[in-house]
């Protein structure tokens, strides 16, 4: 996926713009119950079903298109939930209701769990959709104190002055701040070692982003591991390998091993916001969103934070996982989001908020082969690995009426 304000906005900006953020897209659009066009060989079938719509994901067990509607705060919000979508025709076939509200999601077809994320309120949702109820939920903040029942304690203030200052900042006093609260969209399934991880985005001056680590049997944080930057946002899993790759929004990608649990690599790409990842094994590569947010530049001038621009944005880099280094940039449409590798028909999939459209890439020659128009903002990404058909949700305007649906589109090319 999957807009945030600067400071506590680009916090959740840029988690929602990472899992699928609030665009802009004609108003008209959002009321379209159905849409199908045929330009060249991509046909576009889209159906609006749900308020605030996020991540996105195909069940092959089931044949059935999975997505989260985050819902909406206050008392006259609508309410989060799961939603089950025909594959061909999109129509909302099940609805399973949520007590968070829901961004993120991963699916763990084999084992019918569906692991979703809330951005806001720090926290993971196991939802069992074979008979629609929750397993449990995982307060990632509270982590990993929180298995014993006891809260992490806050740092002293002697401690955040002393960070603060090496950040050229001043320390705010104890009650000002909220310690150890991250942002959390995306999460990834490692199947191998039975575990969830979560990456965790902070966007304080100052401050480094985590890689929380979840039992995904026990549902217990196993591990924290600490100093990821600033804006931890991307990840992705090569899981025969053994390595997890983790990016942020100052151009660092970092390898841990996932036997040990440690940081066996960091490397300052080319490149600046690494929003989202996937591993291309055929290729021994690391593919990568750099997004180019102007907001998230100065968002970064703002708060003094030592850093100088290497990448132009609006692209795609392909990265050697061995040293880091930018072997290949892929001009994509404007503000990219998400991307989705189908490495059985050599193709890369990558949603382009600001230009409303999803680009398709030869994902062995970097060549674009089709520009799919989806009038305005495409989001998050599913593939049926079958068919080679894609599924994208698409953002509503701001200016659209609150509450109005939005949108999920199949893609086949």
């Amino acid at each position: 996926m999957k807009a945030f304000r600067v400071s506590s906005m680009v916090a959740l900006a840029v988690a929602a713009a990472l899992s699928g953020c609030a665009a802009t897209q004609d108003a008209a659009q959002s009321a379209v119950s159905s849409v199908k066009s045929l330009a060249g060989q991509a046909q576009v079938t889209r159906q609006a079903v749900a308020p605030a719509l996020y991540e996105v994901a195909y069940s092959p067990s089931q044949d059935v298109v999975y997505v989260v509607s985050a819902g909406g705060f206050g008392p006259d919000a609508p309410a989060s939930k799961v939603l089950r979508l025909d594959p061909k025709t999109l129509d909302v076939k099940g609805e399973i209701p949520l007590s968070v509200n829901g961004f993120g999601l991963v699916l763990d077809d084999a084992a019918h769990r569906l692991y979703i994320t809330d951005t806001r309120a720090g926290s993971l949702t196991v939802l069992d959709v074979a008979s629609d109820t929750v397993v449990g939920t995982v307060a990632l903040n509270e982590a990993p104190d929180a298995v014993s029942g006891q809260k992490p304690a806050k740092a002293s203030l002697a401690d955040r002055a002393a960070k603060a200052s090496r950040a050229g900042k001043t320390a705010k006093p104890a009650g000002e701040e909220k310690d150890g609260m991250y942002k959390y969209r995306e999460v990834v399934l490692d199947r191998t070692h039975n575990r969830l991880y979560l990456p965790g985005m902070s966007l304080e001056a100052g401050s480094d982003g985590v890689l929380k680590v979840v039992d995904a049997h026990t549902l217990k944080v196993q591990k924290v591991v600490p100093g990821l930057g600033f804006g931890t946002t991307g990840i992705a899993l090569d899981e025969t390998a053994g390595k997890l790759y983790v990016s942020n929004l100052v151009g660092q990608l970092f390898v841990v091993d996932t036997g040990t649990l440690a940081v066996t690599g960091k490397f300052e790409v080319a490149a600046d916001q690494l929003l989202n990842l996937a591993v291309d094994r055929a290729a021994g590569q690391v593919l990568a969103v750099d997004q180019g947010m102007a907001r998230l530049d100065e968002k970064r001038q703002q708060d003094g934070i030592a850093y100088t621009p290497r990448g132009k944005g609006n692209q795609v880099v392909a990265i050697d996982p061995a040293n880091g280094q930018v072997t290949r940039n892929i001009a994509v449409g404007t503000q990219p989001v998400a991307l989705l590798l189908d490495a059985e028909r050599n193709r890369l999939y990558v949603s382009n908020r600001d230009s409303g459209n999803v680009s398709i890439i030869d994902a062995r020659t970097g060549q674009l082969l089709k520009s799919v128009d989806l009038q305005r903002h495409p989001n998050s990404l599913t593939l049926n690995p079958k068919t080679g058909e894609v599924y994208v949700t698409i953002k509503n305007a701001r200016d659209a009426a609150r509450g109005s649906n939005e949108s999920v589109a199949r893609i086949q090319y």
